[in-house]
């Protein structure tokens, strides 16, 4: 459901926005690099073009920043603004009140020292070619 956010501090309201909550439910920490709102027709909206686009206005709040690392046990959340989500659907043509959409993360998991699992294979690869 949208959710108009209240800024504590000056008392502003922000924009209507999707919240989105990932938590690391493991033991070792995720990185989220990111995320997609996918369309029915398989169009997309990326977290990058929509920080582009909404993430230097005034009353927009997009959450935390990407990349970000979460900790077990904890969590992350991050927003898309409902007018990305109108912005695109008008632009693609799509009716949202047919169908659905879906949101999708890219993450990844840290090992210890904080080298991701595509690093460490890459790591590998180097050792094994020399």
């Amino acid at each position: 459901m949208p959710a108009k956010i209240a800024d504590p501090l000056n008392g502003k309201m922000h924009e209507p926005v999707i919240t989105m909550t990932v938590s690391a439910t493991g033991r070792v920490p995720i990185e989220v690099t990111g995320w997609s709102l996918s369309f029915p027709d398989g169009s997309h909206l990326y977290s990058e073009l929509v920080r582009l686009q909404y993430g230097h206005l005034e009353g927009v709040h997009l959450g935390d920043d990407l990349p970000k690392v979460i900790e077990p046990s904890r969590s992350g959340t991050f927003m898309l603004p409902c007018a990305a989500i109108d912005a695109a659907a008008n632009h693609y043509n799509f009716n949202l009140n047919k169908g659905y959409v879906q949101i999708f993360f890219a993450a990844r998991k840290t090992l210890r020292g904080r080298r991701s699992i595509a690093k460490r294979i890459s790591l590998k690869a180097d050792a094994d070619s020399e």
